[in-house]
């Protein structure tokens, strides 16, 4: 089995208290994580939550006041 490393994905906007979105996971190689590799996942993990954004799920409901 390949060594895997796993890294957290963290969001702040403004003063608020950074969010965890998620995590990637990726193959080492030779004691490294190909930075090919980083940027493919990063870019496929923005766009899952883009999508998510732009998409929500039907029974979430925003808040009236904006602080969905």
């Amino acid at each position: 089995m390949p060594a895997e490393i796993s890294l957290p994905v963290y969001m702040r906007v403004g003063d608020s208290p950074e969010q965890e979105l998620g995590t990637l996971t990726m193959p080492i190689s030779g004691g490294q994580v190909e930075l090919s590799v980083l940027r493919v996942e990063l870019a496929t993990f923005y766009r899952a939550l883009a999508d998510a954004v732009e998409h929500p799920p039907q029974d979430d409901k925003e808040a009236t006041d904006g602080t969905a």
